[in-house]
């Protein structure tokens, strides 16, 4: 062997020995366990704080719908009471409690049993309770509006009933208005021989 065959073989060699220090002295890439982990929980407390804010705004439209039709929400659940809203707002009535929600919001009426009611009976009625209780006025033809007036009896130290006061609406014009004080006005309605009243 010549001396250019063993400084050839010698650089050879180098060459290896060189490149293994260089795989050396590189860092292993490792996927950082704690920074992903951190990473998921933050996401995942994000994704559960946005479902919060949105289960609680869903509560909130479903309170106010219940307010704003005279619903009563007396022994439901925060869930029930959403399912209600949802079921009514979707046009289906079939949801159980929706039924009772309905036929227990309408004082001084039996009802068949909510069970009983059709989802088209259901949708009726609580068109009936909307008119009747916010007393909303039909676009066209005939509407009423009705209003108990009360006066403090100083005998009897509190409020007594003084009259039921009867406005008459045509296509949103008020045509007259009645005061009756013989009885509570429950409902009126406008029949070919004029309107009736009735308490």
């Amino acid at each position: 062997m010549n001396e250019y065959d063993l400084l050839g073989a010698l650089g050879d060699a180098d060459e290896t020995y060189i490149e293994a220090a260089n795989k050396e002295t590189k860092p292993a890439r490792r996927p950082r366990w704690g920074a992903l982990a951190a990473c998921l929980a933050v996401l995942f407390l994000a994704g559960g704080v946005f479902a919060a804010a949105a289960e609680a705004k869903e509560y909130r439209a479903a309170v106010d719908f219940f307010e704003k039709n005279s619903l009563s929400a007396e022994g439901l659940t925060r869930s029930e009471i959403k399912k209600v809203y949802r079921d009514i707002s979707a046009g289906h009535f079939t949801y159980g409690k929706t039924a009772e929600v309905i036929t227990n919001s309408v004082p001084g009426y039996e009802l068949p049993a909510p069970e009983v009611l059709s989802p088209e009976a259901l949708k009726s009625l609580l068109e009936t309770i909307r008119n009747t209780w916010t007393q909303k006025l039909p676009v066209s033809g005939y509407g009423y509006k009705t209003d108990c007036v009360y006066k403090e009896d100083p005998a009897l130290g509190f409020e007594t009933f003084e009259k039921s006061a009867v406005e008459c609406y045509k296509d949103g014009v008020l045509l007259w208005t009645a005061d009756f004080d013989a009885f509570v006005v429950d409902g009126c309605a406008h029949t070919a021989q004029g309107t009736a009243v009735w308490g």
